[in-house]
């Protein structure tokens, strides 16, 4: 038997000898890992609140289709910026890079902007066109940063597990000379951020030259990121450029523009989000200006320190075990990685400083393994299991398991690798919508839950081969390989979408999705993963911007589409400013005596350079890009004045129906622009009629009813439109407010063709006399249709063989000549 203290002598021995493997274990990579873990494990304990002082401004979903398809002209930013400076912000800075010469004309306007603000920083990143290529700073255009009031840089750094959890004060190009955007904010503030000199100035942040092009950084900083409920305020873009937001909200602010959209703009994984999301760039801007400003930054201890604890506390680690009996192993062992975390957390707690607690606990494991050879195996064990695990969680989703889109990339570059083959290979991008009633509805398991179950329904639809990854919440991608054709991949993606919009049942909920799918064929439609990405990207926003399309398949004249889309949103967007629009009305007349009693107001564009627009083709361009809104209430004021003006020439009474659009109808001020119009028209709100559709009122049926009943109490009517062809029913209909039932022309037109039009057009005429309601309908354009109609007790028509949709001065001159129409279905049948 060994005496005990040669034993101690050679457990002593063990431990000098790990000693310098400890030591080697603290500038080493190989923890890193590890020290990750224990850093976001503490990361609650340290959260500060979030500085009331901080704002973003968002460019929001809702600010893409207030304003349109990203990028916006800088003369937007221009705007947007001189609304800010009424505000007068502490600090702007924009983190959008500039480094691109636009319109002349809109970067003089930004340009202008921001010298009258004064107080502007405008960012600057590093760059690396090419894998060989070096690195160069991407600088805002010298028009831009001669104004601006500072330079900062937004160096993103990622962790090796991809997570940003740290920045540098000072970066750039051969010597650090660019602070942080962060910092650069609070200098141009004027907020003394070095009151307790945690914060090194530009001449301590200033070394040697390096004649590399490279990119050198200096003082590295953790970000210290606030708890959950502690977001910064954040104001969507649309609100600001719409007067929307109070003074008080942006006055002596520090203000964050950027983008937080997915899709346009940087998101990056941060040991603060849920698992699951991504911050965009401008929030994990934000939280960096949080820690600075509340003077909060963590900063990593010097490596002699460093070194220094690791060695004391692997010292007094060893010694403790060697000296207490062996049955009090376990317990030593689990206390003191308790000691070693416990110092890591009180110095990140109360000194802001971070001890990277790996290499020691390292040591304690090391000892273990000596001291215990059958526990060796056991560690080593562990610790392949929760390397095997880190590697998994860093490649897959953790809420579905699928690969992510680091392995779908690997997957696509090993693909697109593989020497010509004969049959073919698609990429599919799912989007998924979730139903505007059940977005506040679900928590977090129920969503959690859901996609899980969209996951589980993609795997079962297709057959191997194909590859399934979970790219973001709402995104997933199936790559199909081994496809005999085009055709073949088109049924397929097909019986994707079919699969994906049967409900979902969660419980006892049933929540019904509305998926998008973009399709990129491999090689026809791109030779390398990269193309394939971006063009099923394309097809999947091309699917996304038409409503009735769920399924998109790449082409050649796609993007070509969208950017003729894109001409015409910016078209209309300069349309009301020259005067482009007219309002024509369609005559509606009274079925028995023929007299006009009102006129349906319709929008008409006629444009320089595309000539007359079908209202077809702008329409639905103007409801997805926001603009049916402000053409909305500009029909609707144009309408009530019309109507006001032919009162005066004494050619009433009569009524003016205005159509509504969903968008316009859910906008929180639709109640106050309709009295705003009837007042400033001094019109009779009793004339004024409010044209909605049924997909209108039944996205919501309660808010529908309770808006609706608001309106009437101005005196306003209600006429629902293209009754016939949704799906309201019956029980639904009785409980809008509704005044008027139109039935659609697509009924009209078949009346005495079709047998089943005929039924339902009758149908539709019964229900409404059940409720009460007076009937109109439109597309009439024969005199069969007409007397039809009279026959059956409808008693308003409406249509060509009236006449056509006219201007008002048309339709002030058919009102001066005779008020009626005169058709043979009109006079008594002869006996």
């Amino acid at each position: 038997m060994v005496p005990r203290h040669l034993a101690r002598a050679i457990g002593l021995t063990a431990i000098l000898l790990l000693i310098p493997v400890n030591l080697g274990l603290t500038q080493s990579p190989m923890l890193s890992r590890l020290n990750l873990i224990a850093y976001d494990w503490l990361l609650p304990f340290h959260a500060p609140s979030m500085s009331d002082q901080i704002t973003i401004i968002a460019v929001d979903e809702a600010s893409i289709r207030r304003i349109g398809r990203w990028p916006w002209p800088r003369q937007q930013h221009a705007e947007l910026l001189d609304q800010l400076t009424a505000f007068q912000p502490s600090a702007v800075v924009f983190d959008i890079l500039f480094s691109e010469a636009g319109d002349p004309i809109s970067d003089s306007a930004f340009a202008d902007a921001i010298e009258r603000n004064g107080r502007t920083v405008l960012v600057v990143a590093p760059a690396k066109e090419t894998s060989d290529a070096d690195i160069s700073e991407l600088l805002p255009i010298p028009a831009l940063a001669e104004h601006a009031a500072a330079l900062g840089h937004v160096d993103v750094e990622l962790d090796s597990d991809g997570i940003s959890r740290h920045f540098y004060l000072y970066g750039g190009i051969g010597a650090p000379h660019w602070p942080s955007a962060a910092l650069a904010m609070l200098e141009v503030a004027g907020i003394d951020h070095n009151a307790t000199g945690l914060y090194p100035n530009q001449n301590s942040a200033a070394e040697p030259s390096t004649p590399e092009n490279r990119w050198v950084r200096s003082h590295r900083r953790y970000i210290p990121f606030s708890s959950h409920d502690q977001a910064p305020n954040q104001i969507s873009y649309s609100d600001i450029i719409d007067g929307h937001v109070s003074a008080l909200d942006i006055r002596n602010k520090l203000v964050l523009v950027g983008t937080t959209s997915s899709g346009i703009g940087d998101m990056l994984y941060s040991p603060s989000e849920h698992s699951h999301q991504r911050m965009p760039g401008v929030a994990l801007l934000a939280q960096q200006l949080n820690g600075l400003l509340q003077e909060e930054p963590l900063a990593p201890v010097s490596n002699q320190t460093q070194i220094l604890l690791t060695l004391g506390l692997s010292l007094f680690v060893g010694i403790t075990t060697l000296c207490l009996p062996f049955r009090f192993a376990p317990f030593i062992l689990i206390s003191q990685i308790a000691v070693t975390l416990g110092t890591s957390a009180l110095l990140l707690i109360s000194y802001r400083l971070w001890f990277s607690p790996a290499p020691t606990i390292a040591m304690l494991i090391g000892l273990w393994g000596i001291w215990s050879v059958w526990r060796l195996g056991v560690e080593s064990s562990l610790t392949k299991k929760l390397k095997q695990r880190l590697e998994h969680q860093s490649q897959h989703h953790s809420i579905t398991g699928l690969p992510n889109q680091h392995l779908l990339e690997e997957y696509l570059r090993r693909l697109t690798a593989q020497p010509s083959r004969v049959t073919v290979a698609a990429l599919l991008l799912v989007h998924i919508d979730w139903p505007k009633s059940a977005t506040t509805a679900l928590g977090r398991s129920m969503g959690d839950s859901i996609l899980q179950s969209v996951a589980l329904r993609l795997k079962t639809t297709t057959n191997p081969p194909s590859f399934i990854a979970h790219l973001s919440s709402d995104d997933f991608a199936i790559l199909l390989s081994e496809q005999e054709d085009n055709h073949q991949v088109i049924e397929v993606a097909e019986e994707f979408l079919r699969q994906l919009k049967k409900p979902f049942i969660h419980f006892d909920d049933e929540v019904v999705l509305s998926p998008n799918i973009g399709v990129s064929i491999w090689p026809t439609d791109g030779n390398n993963a990269l193309a394939l990405l971006q063009n099923a990207n394309t097809a999947m926003f091309k699917s996304r911007m038409d409503a009735d399309q769920g399924l998109c398949v790449y082409s050649a004249d796609i993007s070509q589409e969208i950017k003729t889309r894109s001409q015409l949103e910016q078209a209309m967007r300069y349309a009301m400013e020259r005067d482009e629009f007219e309002v024509y009305y369609q005559p509606q007349i009274d079925t028995i005596s023929g007299n006009i009693i009102g006129a349906e107001a319709l929008l008409r564009w006629d444009n320089p350079q595309l000539g007359r627009i079908s209202p077809a083709t702008f329409i639905p361009v103007a409801e997805h890009s926001g603009l049916i809104v402000q053409l909305g209430d500009w029909v609707l004021n144009r309408a009530c004045n019309d109507l006001a003006s032919l009162e005066k020439q004494g050619l009433g009474p009569l009524r003016i129906a205005v159509n509504l659009s969903p968008l316009q109808f859910s906008s929180a001020d639709l109640i106050s622009q309709i009295k705003a119009a009837i007042d400033n028209a001094g019109i009779n709100p009793q004339q004024l009629e409010l044209e909605v559709t049924e997909s209108t009122l039944i996205d919501n049926v309660e808010q529908a009813i309770e808006t609706m009943r608001e309106i009437k109490r101005l005196g306003v009517s209600f006429a629902i439109d293209d009754f016939g062809t949704g799906y309201s029913s019956l029980s639904q209909l009785q409980n809008f407010p509704l005044n008027r039932l139109k039935i659609d022309q697509s009924f009209t037109q078949n009346i005495g063709i079709d047998d089943n039009s005929t039924q339902i057009t009758l149908t539709i005429i019964a229900m409404a006399k059940r409720l009460g309601m007076v009937i109109i309908a439109e597309g009439v354009e024969t005199e069969d249709q007409a007397a039809f109609l009279l026959e059956h007790e409808c008693e308003e028509l409406q249509g060509y063989l009236f006449s056509h949709p006219i201007p008002i001065a048309e339709f002030t001159e058919k009102l001066s000549s005779q008020g009626r129409v005169e058709h043979s279905y009109l006079k008594p049948k002869p006996l």
